[in-house]
């Protein structure tokens, strides 16, 4: 029987694509995580800058905002825009 290993979190991340991301709006207004990739769905919460986050690999461009979204699974599930991320289109 083969002995399996335990991960942790950031090691689950990584294998799925995703990285740690810090939170940094470059203005004093927190970073807004959504229920999907784009500024016309609800809001479910924001994080101050400085805040680590973890992505899931996975993103999406939305044509009516002009912004790539990526998908977040820590420290809630949701959206939050690229540029507030370090990701520039």
């Amino acid at each position: 029987m083969t002995e399996m290993k335990k991960i942790n979190v950031e090691e689950l991340v990584n294998a799925a694509g995703g990285e740690w991301r810090q939170v940094n709006t470059r203005t004093v207004q927190n970073g807004v995580l959504r229920n999907g990739p784009g500024t016309s769905y609800e809001r479910i919460t924001s994080y101050p800058n400085g805040t680590w986050v973890s992505t899931t690999g996975r993103s999406q461009y939305n044509a009516d905002d002009g912004r790539t979204w990526y998908e977040l699974s820590s420290p809630d599930h949701g959206w939050m825009a690229g540029s507030i991320l370090g990701f520039y289109d």
